[in-house]
């Protein structure tokens, strides 16, 4: 499927596959990739501040958009395992309805947090920042944790997605990534409940 690039065009931000980033077409006024390109990733694709930044001049920016167990991260090991640690002790214990892990291990969510740094771009929150922002959240679900999720999930959520050619991609969402940045605010049970139902023939990571 080769890289997932970013650009922009008079249009807003367009996104493109191939192995070399997209060049501008100045005769069709248009971005073209080397294998073919896709105009519905809005969604999809976790913004950043270096994608929403983009000029029609600057050059198109590669995008990471993949799985946890395949990101690389640049920031200090000892954060996230330290961070791991301190926010599994936010959760539960035990299993949430005897299936799922309220925590999982250390090793698990570290890699996840790794992840999410990453893909959505983060900035050097402190750990006090992060477990404030978990706190906020944890706080919703006082009286009731039917609604409440996972430490995982609530970390980062991924769907994989296969489209009819066969290219996988990854959905991510984050709720605790969305109350560091304040990007939104903990919606109603009923919406959470149903976007973790939702698409239930999707692969959830």
């Amino acid at each position: 499927m080769g890289k997932l690039w970013a650009a922009r065009d008079p249009d807003g931000i367009r996104f493109f596959f191939g192995n070399d980033p997209p060049i501008w077409d100045f005769v069709n006024e248009e971005w073209v990739g080397e294998k073919y390109c896709e105009h519905n990733l809005e969604e999809l694709v976790p913004k950043s501040k270096e994608i929403e930044g983009l000029s029609i001049s600057d050059p198109p920016v590669e995008i990471i958009f993949a799985p946890v167990s395949s990101v690389v991260t640049k920031k200090e090991k000892s954060f996230y395992e330290q961070l791991a640690e301190k926010l599994r002790e936010l959760w539960p214990k035990g299993d949430k309805d005897g299936k799922y892990a309220w925590r999982d291990s250390v090793t698990n969510i570290s890699k996840r947090l790794k992840t999410l740094w990453e893909v959505r771009n983060l900035k050097d929150y402190t750990i006090e920042e992060c477990l404030a922002a978990a706190n906020k959240y944890l706080s919703e679900f006082e009286n009731d944790v039917h609604y409440m999720q996972v430490l995982k999930y609530f970390i980062l959520k991924q769907r994989e997605i296969v489209d009819a050619k066969g290219h996988i991609k990854y959905e991510s969402t984050s709720r605790f990534a969305d109350i560091l940045e304040g990007l939104s605010t903990i919606e109603s049970s009923n919406d959470f409940e149903s976007l973790m139902n939702e698409n239930s023939n999707f692969n959830i990571v």
